[in-house]
């Protein structure tokens, strides 16, 4: 519903009057033209549009107040919220926005450049984890029904009280990369507990918890899951096109993956990653052949400036970087030195958690996002919203062809 021009007013800025509003943005120290900030109905340019809900979010960062604000007025809309995708109401308003809470900018992709490379490829983040529970068969095979080119998941090697082999299975959990496979939010009566604590009958009786903002899918969809062997996984996706990017979590992991993969004989669709660099060079010494064994060192958002070097170092072919932190020259160094490089995205909460108080020009994930990142060149994207990203790339090959 579009609303007058004295009805948004009212609805969104409870000021009396212009000056009203601009007494507030001095508070912020933007520089901003009066003329810019003048309410406007929709108009066709090349800008982008923001919900006005997100314009008080500038204040509440606490770099705001050290914020000079670009001299480039643009317009901004937010259509694409949290999990629940829904649309609300908003109105355009054109407002500067600083660089500092660009993600183009962050990127050092410019407003125009579009990415003409046609082999850029969707790497489904934990499987599509918007249709179904991450890290479970149903997330991996809608990724196949999508039309994906890759899924990435998560593996711990767990204890078999059954047998002196351990049982690989495919679960993320909480913590931190250093010390992954917390229980206390993504399982019920678990606090404190790891799912290293655990043997894999054990886990096999864990239920997952509904309200954990993390599991982005529909209720009913996570009170049914379980968590899958790796070996479950992989017969799924024997056979099709989906390469399978295989994150390998906590230690001991290594050894029993690759003899897995290897029984299954699915070298060729199989690739490895690890924000545990040793845990790569490990596994380059055990199996060499850079070709047969692709393997890719992981980065967050602390990049080293030598991350390419150790890359090299553990033996990757691969450099996965947190997708803000991919920019342009980065991509180039990268593919320089001869190896693919994937932008892998934060998972549902660290996205909304993004868009809120740091990329003011992008939605959670939508066309936007994904241009930004699409524009700096990287080879794959690893996405919680897959079906988004290959309209786009659709879109992009048609019009190449065109």
């Amino acid at each position: 519903m579009r609303l007058s021009l004295n009805e948004t007013r009212r609805e969104f800025f409870p000021f009396r009057s212009f000056w009203s509003i601009s007494r507030i943005l001095i508070c912020f120290q933007c520089v901003i033209p009066s003329s810019s900030f003048l309410l406007t109905r929709p108009a066709f340019s090349p800008t982008i549009q923001l919900y006005a809900e997100k314009l008080p979010q500038i204040s509440d960062s606490k770099n705001a107040t050290s914020v000079t604000a670009s001299d480039r007025s643009r317009t901004i809309n937010d259509d694409n919220t949290e999990s629940s995708r829904d649309v609300a109401s908003h109105v355009t308003v054109t407002p500067t926005i600083p660089e500092l809470y660009s993600l183009r900018h962050a990127l050092q992709v410019q407003e125009n450049v579009v990415s003409r490379r046609n082999e850029q490829r969707v790497v489904g983040h934990r499987g599509a984890l918007y249709d179904a529970l991450e890290n479970t068969r149903e997330a991996f095979l809608r990724c196949v029904d999508l039309g994906c080119d890759g899924v990435e998941l998560d593996v711990f090697a767990l204890r078999d009280e059954e047998s002196d082999d351990p049982v690989v299975v495919v679960f993320h959990g909480g913590g931190s990369d250093q010390i992954p496979g917390d229980l206390s939010d993504y399982c019920l009566g678990q606090q404190g507990v790891s799912i290293l604590d655990l043997s894999y009958q054990q886990s096999q009786k864990l239920v997952f918890n509904p309200n954990h903002p993390e599991f982005a899918c529909q209720r009913y969809l996570i009170e049914k899951a379980r968590i899958p062997t790796l070996e479950e996984v992989l017969l799924d996706l024997k056979g099709t096109a989906l390469q399978v990017k295989i994150e390998l979590k906590g230690h001991g992991t290594v050894e029993p993956t690759l003899a897995l993969v290897e029984r299954l004989r699915m070298e060729n669709q199989c690739a490895y990653s690890c924000f545990d660099h040793e845990q790569i060079r490990k596994l380059r010494q055990l199996r060499p052949e850079r070709d047969m064994y692709p393997t890719a060192a992981l980065f967050d958002r602390d990049l080293p400036d030598d991350f390419i070097e150790i890359a090299n170092n553990c033996g990757a072919t691969e450099i996965h970087l947190q997708y803000d932190t991919c920019t342009v020259e980065r991509i180039n160094a990268i593919r320089q030195a001869g190896m693919r490089s994937m932008a892998w995205f934060r998972g549902p909460v660290g996205m909304a958690e993004d868009v809120k108080t740091r990329y003011l020009d992008v939605g959670n994930e939508d066309d936007r996002c994904y241009e930004a990142v699409l524009d700096t060149g990287v080879d794959e994207l690893c996405v919680n919203k897959p079906d988004i990203l290959i309209n786009i790339l659709h879109r992009r090959r048609q019009a190449t062809t065109a």
